[in-house]
């Protein structure tokens, strides 16, 4: 299944693990939430995974353009920033999944995997 992702992402390291992790995929990989509007405007995505913390805009303030644009759209939320309530916060305002880093890639694509079969299962109810 060829899928759209739209990775937002600020740190080359996680750059490069995002690539590795969906070679076979249609990543559009930014690394801001600026960047990552345009491509929004530009192009339907299956699902968004974005950093809570970017220069500029957070993730989480990212996450209302995103629910504004498609309110159906999985967002996954990732952060290396340990904060309490966190994950929470961002669940509240709509993310569907979260992920602490640094996480196992298996974690990450069995998130991934399982928020695109839910969104493809109610795409043809």
């Amino acid at each position: 299944m060829h899928r759209r992702i739209l990775a937002v992402e600020d740190d080359p390291s996680y750059q490069e693990l995002l690539q590795a992790i969906f070679p076979y995929d249609d990543l559009a990989l930014v690394s801001s939430s600026e960047q990552a509007l345009e491509r929004l405007a530009a192009g339907n995505f299956d699902l968004v995974i974005c950093d809570v913390f970017l220069l500029g805009e957070s993730g989480l303030e990212f996450m209302s353009h995103i629910k504004n644009w498609d309110p159906a759209i999985p967002v996954v939320m990732i952060s290396g920033h340990a904060q309490p309530g966190l994950e929470e916060r961002a669940k509240s305002l709509g993310a569907a999944g979260f992920l602490s880093k640094p996480f196992a890639q298996e974690s990450l694509i069995a998130l991934v995997d399982s928020l695109l079969k839910k969104r493809e299962g109610g795409r043809s109810a």
